[in-house]
């Protein structure tokens, strides 16, 4: 509908035109027919549209048709006034509009004039009025009027929005505009049904936040976080401070790692030089000869010549004179010469044999120095112990476990000599399982995850046993020449130390294939010295470039694949070295038999410290074994005991 502004009062027109309602200026409605039939016709005519085009016919003689009658039920008069609002919307009433460019005296007397011309001495826009009083006094007659299109435009200053909302992190697109006093926490609508559903009544972000500023909250925030920015400003500094003391730290030791360099470089130019001194004193001597022996022949060669031509003198008397003098004294040089000269020949040599004792102990060594972080040392803490006798075993009083074994799983295995099985732990180092081998067990290793290696010493046979979770079983086996004890297996190569007991051959350490064939033999080094004397258990580190070998006679003994000697370890404080073990971090652990105590080595084969004595419980340790977890363990097997000792590895201050 439209209205048009007729005198006083609006003509509200529907869209077919069929109807017209007059609204006087007080806002009432006028209708001339009453105020039924204009609302009926008007409803009439929204429900039906604009009729089915018989609406001229309809219309009653001598005036305009104002809709069906009263109560009509073929239109539907209450269902369309139902369906129809007739709002009134009262005309909108201006006031006066704002000049585009208004007049600035004028404006100043609080009068909206338009300005017809701009002075650029007083920087006023001026109307007509204005205008002509600049004309009319002498002080203004010089100012300049311009039209107003001369006139600077003023600068339009772009103001930016302040976003004075801020969206949930959580929850895309969802305002910030909820409290919850219970957490003291802005949040979202969607973290109210969420996370807070067991709190009080949520309150709005723009209804509670003037009475919580209140009570100083902006102050204490300022307050408090100026107060952690100082102390994380302090904190900074500080760990500045240990940066330049770190950086300085490190560099002191690129300097004497540097200055050794020099120092060994000094040592090694020092010997070069000497080395090349001789060989030059040398070169000069023989040289020196040669170069004599040179011009001696020379000098020969021409004394034969001048004889030479004096062989073709004219006259018999002068030639018979140059023959028998001239000729004879240069002949006879000659053969002096000849004889000289040929005894040197080729005498003139000169070799040099490298002092391989330098570059052997260069070899021997593995570092410039030691860093204190790499290495832990270690006490041990009693944690348990568990019995391992069995009704089943036939030899009840005096059990020889000869060697332990831990598995990948966390599992021991135990070898029990005297009793001819096997039997294994679980992680809570209780008896599960055993298994009988044809003949007595002496040392075992880990070939493959479900798959040992074990050393019968007296049947002189390497016995494979595989595994099923706590299910041994008996597998291949392939026989040796020797007698064999310890064992350790690398690169899916077993390492077996044999000999060394009364009637036996002299001790070595040899290598086989896991089929049986020998690879080689470690027995002697460069000097022709036996490495062992009586080798008992042995292992490798994880890089496999050391062989640990506890020997009952020698002590610790380190070799390399290549055969050196690396290191011997003989201390009254290790007294028969049998038992051998290493952690995941390198260390070495010995078992002193007859010293009753386990010593702690670096992967070098350096001591370190007791780790357990007799005042630990400790007596005739025969076996040990390290479990490598979170809280690294060590396994102690003593002799003539069915009981194994668990120890807690701590760190020592």
């Amino acid at each position: 509908m439209d209205a048009k502004s007729v005198g006083t009062g609006s003509v509200i027109t529907n869209a077919t035109g069929s109807s017209e309602t007059y609204v006087n200026g007080h806002g009432a409605v006028s209708m001339p027919d009453g105020p039924s039939a204009d609302i009926e016709g008007a409803a009439s005519a929204d429900a039906e549209g604009t009729g089915s085009g018989n609406e001229e016919e309809n219309k009653p003689a001598g005036r305009r048709w104002r809709g069906p009658p009263k109560n009509s039920s073929r239109y539907g008069i209450k269902h369309s006034l139902q369906r129809m609002a007739v709002k009134y919307t009262p005309p909108k009433i201006e006031g006066p509009k704002k000049p585009l460019h208004a007049c600035a005296p004028c404006a100043r007397e609080h009068l909206d004039v338009d300005a017809s011309s701009y002075c650029s001495d007083c920087k006023e826009k001026l109307c007509s009025g204005c205008s002509a009083q600049h004309r009319r006094f002498l002080v203004l007659k010089t100012h300049k009027l311009v039209g107003l299109e001369e006139a600077p435009k003023a600068e339009v200053v772009k103001v930016e929005r302040i976003k004075l909302t801020e969206t949930c992190a959580t929850h895309a697109n969802k305002l910030l505009d909820l409290y919850c006093r219970s957490h003291d926490q802005v949040a979202c609508s969607a973290c109210i049904a969420l996370s807070h559903k067991g709190c009080g009544e949520p309150e709005y972000v723009s209804t509670i936040a003037a009475d919580l500023l209140k009570t100083g909250l902006q102050k204490v925030t300022n307050d408090e976080l100026s107060r952690v920015k100082k102390d994380i400003f302090l904190l900074k500094l500080r760990r500045l401070a240990d940066k330049n003391r770190f950086t300085k730290a490190k560099d002191d030791i690129l300097v004497t790692i540097e200055g050794i360099q020099k120092q060994v470089m000094e040592i090694f130019d020092k010997l070069a030089q000497s080395a090349r001194d001789k060989l030059t004193t040398h070169f000069d001597k023989q040289m020196g000869a040669i170069k004599g022996d040179i011009k001696s022949c020379d000098n020969a060669i021409a004394s034969l010549e001048d004889s030479i031509k004096k062989t073709k003198a004219e006259n018999d008397a002068q030639l018979l004179i140059n023959i028998k003098r001239d000729c004879r004294a240069s002949l006879e040089i000659g053969e002096q010469v000849l004889i000289k000269v040929t005894e040197r020949l080729g005498q003139e040599d000169v070799k040099f044999t490298v002092d391989n004792g330098i570059l052997e102990w260069l070899r021997k060594l593995t570092a410039l120095g030691k860093f204190e972080h790499e290495v832990s040392i270690y006490s041990g803490i009693f944690f348990g112990k568990s019995d391992l006798d069995q009704k089943s075993d036939t030899e009840k009083e005096n059990y020889v476990f000869n060697n332990l074994l831990n598995l990948p799983n966390g599992f021991t295995i135990v070898s029990d000599w005297k009793n001819k099985r096997l039997k294994i732990l679980d992680t809570n180092y209780n008896l599960r399982n055993h298994c009988d081998t044809p003949g007595e067990p002496y040392a075992l290793c880990s070939v493959q995850p479900n798959m040992i290696a074990v050393t019968l010493r007296d049947e002189k046979i390497i016995q494979f046993v595989s595994l099923d979770n706590t299910k041994m079983k008996l597998d291949r086996k392939f026989k040796i020449d020797e007698y064999c004890r310890g064992i350790a297996c690398k690169n899916n190569q077993l390492f077996i130390t044999c000999g060394g007991g009364e009637g036996e051959i002299h001790g070595q350490l040899r290598v086989y294939s896991l089929h049986g064939a020998l690879v080689c033999v470690f027995e002697e080094d460069i000097q022709g010295k036996p490495f062992f004397g009586q080798p008992k258990d042995v292992v490798i580190n994880d890089e496999g470039t050391r062989f640990h070998v506890a020997d009952l006679k020698r002590g610790v003994v380190t070799i390399s694949p290549e055969g050196r000697l690396l290191s011997i370890f003989h201390d009254p404080g290790l007294v028969s070295p049998l038992g051998l073990c290493m952690d995941g971090k390198g260390n070495l652990f010995v078992s002193g038999c007859e010293s009753n105590n386990v010593i702690q080595f670096t992967g070098e084969g350096k001591k370190l410290s007791e780790v357990l004595n007799e005042t630990d419980g400790l007596t005739r340790p025969l076996a040990i074994c390290c479990h490598e977890s979170v809280i690294p363990r060590l396994v102690v097997a003593s002799e003539d005991s069915c009981t194994i000792k668990v120890y807690t590895l701590q760190e020592k201050l």
